[in-house]
């Protein structure tokens, strides 16, 4: 089973001593075989994750509530902690740091 770590971030620098702000750069989309596994961080701002086709399942640190999404399904990432989105099927996911949904 393989993981996929998106980086899609720009460190900006921060104040002496305290840890860089991070702001996301852009969406990303990322194919999923099945079984295939994404890591994505989340924050109280998003990111929206879209399923474009296929199933997924998502879990995130701190939640003790998993979440199915079929194509056509979004769910906004509203806290912190890593989020894992894992292929049931094949699929498709976007990951929207801009918090729009857009048509696939």
């Amino acid at each position: 089973m393989g993981l996929i770590e998106l980086g899609m971030h720009l460190v900006r620098p921060g104040r002496r001593r305290q840890a860089a702000q991070r702001r996301p750069v852009t969406d990303t989309d990322v194919s999923l075989a099945r079984n295939r596994l994404c890591r994505v961080p989340g924050s109280r701002r998003g990111p929206l994750v879209v399923c474009l086709k296929g199933v997924v399942w998502l879990t995130q640190r701190g939640d003790e509530q998993d979440y199915i999404l079929t194509a056509g399904d979004w769910m906004a990432i509203r806290r912190r902690g890593m989020v894992l989105v894992q292929a049931l099927r094949d699929a498709q996911v976007r990951i929207s740091w801009k918090g729009r949904v857009f048509s696939g």
